[in-house]
């Protein structure tokens, strides 16, 4: 009786994502070898950090995670900005299950009343403020299709990925 959003993992894409990882492994192991400057910007490195994201990527649980913790961190803001609620338990690996949320993407609906939108645009800056200095991470991908108007004139934050500010590592 509930409405939702269900996101289902693409068949072969894991496999594909291998294809392409081992590919970048290779040319990177086989750049550092031959430049100097390779080394200096440690390709390996870089293509393992990739890897590890990519595979939390693939993970509907983590994602699922990610959803809970950022809204967690804006609790506080839930009047103005939010995250759409998880819907356990038909989370798994392959599926993620989210409450439904109507709206539009931030610039493409109907114009909110002026000062409703500089509130908006202030808590959504405080609530950014807030997942960097207090919670010590951050919704990675805020672009305009991941960020909607509600009807009711609030703004939801969808896809949430937290990332790690670099003065905090």
């Amino acid at each position: 009786g509930r409405e939702v959003v269900v996101k289902v993992r693409r068949p072969g894409v894991v496999e594909q994502v291998q294809l392409d990882l081992e590919l970048l492994r290779r040319t990177a192991s086989l750049v550092e070898r031959r430049s100097t400057t390779a080394r200096l910007l440690q390709l390996t490195a870089l293509t393992e950090e990739l890897e590890q994201h990519l595979r939390a990527e693939l993970d509907f649980r983590e994602e699922a995670h990610n959803a809970e913790l950022i809204a967690g961190v804006i609790e506080e803001y839930r009047d103005d900005v939010f995250v759409p609620a998880v819907i356990h338990p038909y989370v798994t690996e392959e599926v993620l299950v989210l409450e439904r949320v109507d709206g539009t993407k931030v610039g493409d609906g109907p114009a909110l009343d002026p000062e409703r939108s500089r509130g908006l645009a202030r808590t959504f800056f405080r609530a950014y403020i807030r997942q960097v200095t207090v919670k010590g991470l951050y919704h990675a991908d805020p672009h305009s299709g991941n960020v909607l108007v509600t009807a009711d004139g609030r703004l939801a934050l969808l896809a949430p990925t937290p990332r790690v500010p670099l003065h905090a590592v």
